[in-house]
């Protein structure tokens, strides 16, 4: 009776164990018999792009970073895409560092191009544009908002008390109209 037990206990043990695996590799979206191509792309900057981040191609998950590493003046990114879009990239595709929102994550987007005689082979190194981040952009905001904050002093000092409630009293009346507006429309909504 205590080895039936203790074979059932261990029975159960390993596989949950083995459960416990193939929950992780389910997970972690590995299959056992999928196979991947890789090329590589060439960028001036990657700006944050990490290994394991993905690659997009109109929206759509097709592949993931693999490996990079610092070549000269450019930083190599090797991808790792999908078998079943092998001859589907062609060799003018626009391919880039992209992230979503202004903080979020990063991943390589590829817009397909339009040579439809030549793809990108396994092993083919491409170059590859990137997005501009918004830290490089911020430069150009800042005299554009300082011109902005001189005007708007230069317009409160103009401006005195008399000419500020003539504005506000401006905007009420706008504000009253398109009430008014609002209700003659609803009114005769089944007229007009």
């Amino acid at each position: 009776m205590k080895i039936s037990r203790l074979f059932w206990i261990g029975l159960i043990f390993v596989m949950s164990i083995v459960v416990f695996i193939l929950g992780l590799i389910y997970l972690q979206e590995i299959s056992i018999k999928k196979s991947n191509y890789t090329f590589t792309v060439l960028f001036e900057n990657i700006q944050g792009l990490n290994v394991g981040d993905e690659v997009d191609m109109l929206g759509k998950k097709i592949g993931k970073v693999s490996h990079s590493h610092i070549l000269g003046q450019k930083i190599s990114v090797e991808l790792s895409i999908d078998n079943s879009f092998a001859f589907s990239i062609p060799i003018d595709s626009k391919i880039e560092v992209k992230s979503e929102g202004l903080i979020g994550s990063k991943f390589i987007s590829i817009t397909p191009g339009f040579n439809t005689k030549e793809y990108i082979l396994p092993g083919t190194t491409v170059e590859g544009l990137r997005e501009f981040d918004f830290s490089e952009i911020t430069p150009g905001i800042v005299p554009l908002t300082q011109d902005l904050s001189a005007f708007a002093r230069r317009l409160k000092a103009t401006l005195g008390e008399e000419e500020k409630d003539k504005i506000r009293l401006t905007i009420r009346n706008i504000e009253s109209l398109t009430a008014g507006l609002d209700t003659f429309i609803y009114n005769y909504r089944n007229i007009v």
